[in-house]
């Protein structure tokens, strides 16, 4: 039964969002290194520049837990969108969460985030279990921390390698589309911020190591520098060990894990209403 260990690739995925492709068509034209780097610097700047930003993040999982007592396969799906407003320090973020696993019943939770005048609100949906909205509040500077744009880029800036792979499309906007070979501590220190998800007592940033043959691309607006899509695709085989587990559990854990992020409608007004159910929290 792997429903037992489900809570770690939960943890995976929450450390993915909270952090987190096919290749472009040929280059339109030949550009240096150091052109491609400064296009990565002006994407930095640009992005942390905007007011205001939308953003939606699609993330599938096939993970199989070999041998021991929990042995099986699930399918994991998660889909979130999400407002960011620079200009007064606010954030909305909605996320599903599907669990599929052969001859088992599906699991789904749910996520509702919202950061408004220096306050979080949170409510996780899961069935059987009576939905309460959580209220804590928290200084302005952790916004960053959960802020899915910032933590793109935070990404993009510490990449070792940076290549430029052609250019597409994104939602009517001419994109460069750019590889990159992630930084082995960034993403440590990256998953290193989000402490032990759900009581588990993992530290997250243990696993930066565990991921193989791992892709990641960004689309950036040709004109604006604006960050509009990146991917990342990432093969993880690890043992028990590895992730805090027991032999008895299970010998090996093979994940494939892939995302989309798009962000959209820069610098356009928005609107956030806590509801009225959580303000009450």
């Amino acid at each position: 039964m792997i429903k037992k260990i489900l809570p770690i690739f939960l943890v995976l995925i929450l450390s993915l969002v909270f952090a987190g492709c096919a290749g472009g068509g040929p280059a339109e034209e030949e550009l240096t290194q150091e052109e491609i780097e400064g296009i990565v610097a002006q994407t930095a700047s640009a992005t942390a520049a905007a007011d205001t930003s939308k953003f939606a993040l699609q993330m599938s999982i096939v993970a199989e837990a070999q041998g021991g007592s929990e042995a099986g396969k699930a399918t994991i799906s998660a889909d979130s969108t999400g407002i960011i407003d620079n200009v007064d320090e606010e954030m909305q973020m909605l996320m599903n969460t599907n669990v599929e696993i052969p001859d088992e019943d599906g699991q789904e939770m749910s996520m509702e985030l919202y950061f408004v005048g220096g306050w979080m609100y949170l409510k996780i949906g899961v069935p059987g279990v009576d939905d309460e909205w959580m209220k804590e509040q928290l200084d302005a500077s952790l916004l960053s921390s959960m802020d899915q744009v910032a933590q793109q880029i935070a990404l993009l800036e510490a990449a070792a390698n940076v290549r430029l792979l052609g250019n597409e499309s994104v939602r009517g906007v001419d994109c460069y589309v750019i590889e990159v070979e992630p930084n082995a501590d960034a993403l440590a220190s990256y998953l290193s911020q989000q402490g032990s998800p759900a009581g588990t007592g993992m530290d997250l940033s243990e696993f930066a190591d565990l991921f193989e043959d791992m892709s990641v691309k960004y689309w950036i607006g040709e004109g604006d520098y604006l960050l509009r899509k990146s991917t990342i695709d990432m093969h993880l085989d690890a043992s028990a060990a590895d992730v805090g587990a027991s032999e008895e559990d299970f010998e090996r854990m093979v994940m494939d894990i892939n995302t989309e992020f798009e962000a959209y409608d820069y610098n356009e007004p928005v609107s956030i209403e806590v509801p009225e159910e959580a303000l009450g929290a």
